[in-house]
């Protein structure tokens, strides 16, 4: 018997183990099994409507906790973190790492790792190539089923052995329309990444990107406050010395 949802589309179905003494089941019985079905087809249907809500209750408390935790006055890896913490209960993975984009320079710098091989994948500085290379300059996400037969994931710590192989997925970090940085994602090659577990993580991209330019805006501004710092004191050292020539 048919276990459909609303639109009449199949869910499952019912299979009743054999009649007794070799009779096929009656009308009524038939009946009763559809109706039963019917009930079945209800309750199915309100458990997946549950656990997505659930999904999106817990999506939306997540948000608005990395939300908050951006308002502190954190340097960029604490936010970071607290942004990979907060995906990790959404989306599992094994390990993670998240380089910045520097054009000028041809470099991705690593800034936030987690992992084994953290300390390895945090002096890890090098040209934008490889996985991270190609999202940074498409600024499209990619998932990779196998690490070690994709020809772009290169030169990755923990990666070299065979049996480290996993699946990945690349996110570009987009800020002021131009990618700031990139976002891998890591896990055994067994629960390769969706498309569907994408559209979790996107949203945590964003506020990974904006963690990014705030962090890069509290540079300048204290870039600039040495700045005027020195001049300040360059022009104090000037009027000791015009008090000087004057006595």
């Amino acid at each position: 018997v048919r276990l459909e949802d609303i639109d009449g589309n199949m869910v499952g179905f019912l299979e009743p183990d054999g009649p007794k003494r070799r009779k096929h089941p009656s009308p009524s019985m038939v009946t009763n099994l559809e109706i039963f079905a019917g009930l079945a087809s209800v309750a199915v249907a309100n458990a997946k409507l549950v656990s997505t809500l659930n999904r999106t209750v817990k999506l939306f408390r997540a948000l608005l906790d990395t939300t908050v935790a951006m308002q502190e006055p954190v340097d960029l890896k604490d936010t970071l973190s607290t942004i990979a913490g907060r995906l990790n209960e959404l989306i599992p993975f094994d390990e993670t790492s998240v380089y910045l984009v520097d054009w000028e320079k041809n470099l991705l710098v690593p800034v936030y790792a987690t992992g084994p091989y953290a300390d390895e994948v945090m002096a890890d500085i090098g040209p934008i190539t490889g996985l991270a290379g190609v999202v940074a300059k498409s600024g499209k996400v990619e998932i990779v089923a196998d690490s070690i037969d994709d020809p772009r994931v290169e030169d990755i710590p923990g990666l070299e052995d065979v049996e480290a192989s996993q699946t990945m997925m690349a996110i570009p970090l987009k800020g002021r329309g131009e990618v700031e940085g990139v976002m891998e994602l890591y896990r055994e090659k067994g629960r390769r990444f969706t498309e569907v577990e994408y559209a979790v993580v996107e949203p945590f991209a964003a506020h990974a990107a904006i963690a990014i330019e705030n962090a890069k805006l509290r540079e300048e501004l204290k870039d600039n406050f040495d700045s005027v710092q020195k001049a300040y004191e360059d022009i104090k050292d000037l009027d000791r010395m015009k008090d000087s020539l004057v006595d």
